[in-house]
This record gives structure tokens, sequence and C-alpha cells, in this order.
């Protein structure tokens, strides 16, 4: 439950209160259940939910049905030859070597909302094996609500950082597909050069990317074919509609594939507060959300609370209801 906090005018505001003991998450003595959240999630939806698709595309694609049968951005139809294009490029498109996959891996997927504000969890984040971020959300200067490590950023181009000195070597950059543009953006990157335009782009994207080629990955569409799908969302062809699972519920799929306890933190809308805070680094309206055309927020977050409550997820900050 949270505590309602008063601004105090003499200093920071306190920490919000979270529903988890600080003290043992932020502990080296946290046990952790071999393949737990896996298990829950196909208890749930059993074979709606494919477990062993991989997750990320590589060269073996084209012997992938689901991979192929769909247009972007449910599948590579019609851009079979730029994906190889890029692969030639790419000389890692697996696991990353210093993820130990025979260990009992702890994940957290740290969303966006402005929920993370003044949560204080930045020492637990840091504590899980491994961190996903999400878009161009920043850390520096947010530390103590969610944490400095990072293991994987998703991101789509226009969602990436434009400046190059926020590309650290810590992290791998999951490159998410919409459209067809976003493929000639990643060939350009991996190769080392320069966009000279962001023309066609719904934002403005970075020109250039300062990562060496095995820090990039692609993020497999079977996976967000996959979610829709479970979700019950309807594909018609793949098109695009309200039925776009969000980068926050594609990192969690991705993280229920690779680890076996899956946490989030940041996560959580309130349709009662459309002047809140959208994000914890800006001040956007929550209102903004409801206006997406590839996003239906309200199926999601019913979603994301039966995850929370069969215990597929664990909500650090309990932004979920």
């Amino acid at each position: 439950m949270r505590h309602k906090v008063k601004a105090d005018q003499g200093g920071p505001l306190p920490s919000l209160a979270v529903p988890i003991n600080r003290d043992y998450f932020e502990s080296s003595n946290i046990t952790c259940r071999k393949g737990y959240s896996r298990r829950k999630l196909q208890e749930l939806y059993g074979d709606r939910f494919d477990a062993e698709i991989p997750l990320f595309v590589d060269s073996g694609f084209l012997d992938r049905p689901n991979a192929v049968n769909l247009p972007m951005p449910f599948g590579f139809r019609d851009a079979e030859r730029a994906i190889l294009n890029i692969l030639k490029h790419m000389p890692k498109t697996e696991v990353p070597d210093d993820i130990p996959q025979d260990s009992c891996l702890r994940c957290v997927v740290q969303g966006n909302g402005g929920i993370a504000t003044r949560t204080r969890i930045g020492a637990v984040i840091n504590n899980f094996d491994i961190v996903f971020r999400l878009n161009s959300a920043p850390t520096i200067g947010h530390e103590r609500d969610v944490g400095r490590k990072t293991t994987f950023r998703m991101a789509y181009p226009e969602s990436a950082f434009r400046r190059p000195e926020q590309y650290d070597p810590g992290w791998t950059f999951v490159v998410m597909m919409f459209k067809p543009l976003d493929l000639v953006w990643l060939e350009t990157i991996i190769r080392g050069r320069k966009m000279n335009s962001g023309d066609g782009f719904w934002k403005k994207i970075p020109l250039s990317v300062p990562k060496p080629t095995k820090d990039f990955r692609i993020f497999n569409p079977e996976i967000l074919l996959d979610t829709a799908k479970m979700m019950g969302f309807k594909i018609d062809e793949g098109k695009a509609n309200k039925n776009i699972p969000t980068s926050g519920m594609l990192a969690i799929m991705m993280a229920v594939r690779l680890c076996d306890e899956v946490a989030v933190a940041g996560f959580g809308y309130d349709p009662n507060k459309p002047g809140a805070p959208l994000h914890y680094y800006d001040s956007l309206p929550m209102r903004e959300i409801w206006r997406s055309w590839t996003h239906d927020i309200h199926h999601e977050r019913g979603i994301l609370r039966l995850f929370k409550q069969q215990g597929i997820i664990l909500d650090l900050s309990g932004g979920i209801r």
C-alpha cells in the first residue's frame, strides 16, 4: 500500500513505499527458482506460448515459416534479402557470451513509467543478473530510482539514444524493427556508416551509433507475433493496428525465454491520473499514452495484472494494479 507523501520544501522528497523487502533484494543471499517464470507462463497459456522461439534473428530465419510469412513488424516477408545483407556484417547473433545460460538467472525489466520516480530501488535493480532497459530512458541522474546496470537495451530507430556519449560499451543494443526503412537504417549503422537523412521516420533518429557490431542484435519478430497472438490480438495479414505489444511487454516476453525469474519495475499506467508524469525522466503527461494508434494500453494493462497475479512477474515498484 502506498503512503501519501507531502513535499518537504526544506529538502528532497522521501522515497515512496514499495512492496518488497529492500534489504533482501539488495543482499547476496537471494534464492533463484530454475525456470519459474517460464513454467508459470506455460501453465497459464499452454501451447499459445512458444518458449522455443530464438531471441534474435540469425541466418536460419529463412527456415522458420513464422519469420517470413508476414510483413514487418510481425515478420520479414519481402525483406529477406535485406536481413541477409545485414547479418553478413553482424559477427554475433546469439545470446552474449558473458551471460551464463547454465546458471539460474534473475532478470528485471526496468520500465519507463513515472511510477519509478522516488522508489529508491536502484540498488535492487543493480543486484539482478540481467537488466533490460527500454528505448532512450536514461540512467544518469536517476540511479537511485532505476539503477545504473544495463545488460540489454531495446529500441526502435526513433526511440534510440541520439547522442554518442550515451552509448557506453557495457550493454547489447537489441534493435526492434517496425517498417522497411528501419532495415536501411540498421544496415547503414551496422556497417559503420552515417545516415544522410532522417526522412521517413516519425521522429529524429541517431544518424550513427558508436557501438561495435558485436554489440548489436535484431529482435526476433516471431516473439512479437507470438505475444500478439497470445494476448488475443487480431493480426489482419500483418497490418499494424492497435495490436502491437509495447516495448515493455516484448522485453518481458524476451526475459521469460532467457531468464528463470522475471521482475519488473516502473510499470503501470493510471487512467485516473491523466496529468501525472508518463515517464520518470520527463514531464510528458499520462494522457499521451492513451492516444497510441499501435498499442492497446487498456488491454495490455489487464494482461500485466494477470501476469502479476499468477506470479509470472514480480512487480518491484507496485504500479501494476
